[in-house]
């Protein structure tokens, strides 16, 4: 998607007051590339932005409707199905591994679930407010 149509769509999306990001990951396709696309053409700070992802309720879809946030450096997605995936986008740029689960990363995906249920039920500016500084 050219950074041109991004922003118009952007700036629709945000006169008619619909979540950030949702105009742009509504879109079939793969929800992961279309994530990594929005980030890159948000350009947003490197240390704080908190993107909310969604593949929308589907019936018979393959794919069972999950929601998640994509911060710098990692993706938090859970399922309607109960199912967790976390993956360190550093070490796992293609998301095949998750390491959701791993004692290690328990603080960090305690974290993460928070910020989804924040940005999961926000409506308007609040959506604005929810910030991530990666660990260490």
């Amino acid at each position: 998607m050219a950074r041109e149509l991004y922003r118009t769509r952007r700036t629709v999306a945000k006169a008619l007051g619909l979540k950030w990001g949702a105009y742009h990951l509504a879109r079939p396709g793969n929800p992961i590339d279309q994530a990594n696309h929005f980030v890159d053409f948000a350009d947003p700070p490197p240390d704080d932005r908190v993107i909310y992802i969604q593949n929308g309720p589907q019936q018979n879809a393959a794919i069972p409707h999950f929601d998640g946030v994509r911060v710098p450096g990692y993706t938090y997605v859970e399922y309607v199905t109960g199912f967790v995936e976390l993956y360190d986008l550093t070490a796992d740029p293609y998301q095949l591994s998750s390491i959701a689960g791993k004692p290690s990363y328990a603080e960090l995906e305690d974290r993460l679930a928070g910020l989804l249920r924040q940005v999961r039920d926000c409506h308007g500016d609040s959506c604005r407010e929810p910030r991530f500084t990666p660990p260490g």
